[in-house]
């Protein structure tokens, strides 16, 4: 990321649970992002359009299409992957892609 920009992490879906799955919540503690205060919120238009960028997990139809935001999809699901190592990877995705807190 840029200097000046912020880096706002949350667990945004298009059909959100209840709360984080602990998966994801250790897997990113492993990369330095505690999201222990995070709810998980639905992905509107009006949500996407406070981005500058948005990072999706193949959610194709669902995801809002919003003129002028960038979006990049990481296809991080495969049939034979586990939950585990889905959110591993993403983990390490980000830390890669944004750099740690």
């Amino acid at each position: 990321m840029s200097a000046g920009r912020r880096l706002t992490v949350g667990e945004i879906a298009t059909d959100p649970g209840e709360h984080v799955h602990p998966e994801v919540m250790v897997a990113m503690r492993e990369v330095g992002v505690d999201l222990s205060d995070i709810r998980p919120q639905k992905l509107t238009t009006a949500l996407a359009k406070e981005t500058a960028l948005l990072v999706t997990m193949g959610c194709g139809e669902s995801c809002p299409v919003v003129p002028g935001l960038e979006r990049d999809d990481w296809p991080l699901k495969t049939p034979k992957a586990s939950r585990q190592s889905v959110c591993e990877r993403f983990a390490t995705r980000s830390a890669n892609e944004f750099g740690r807190s």
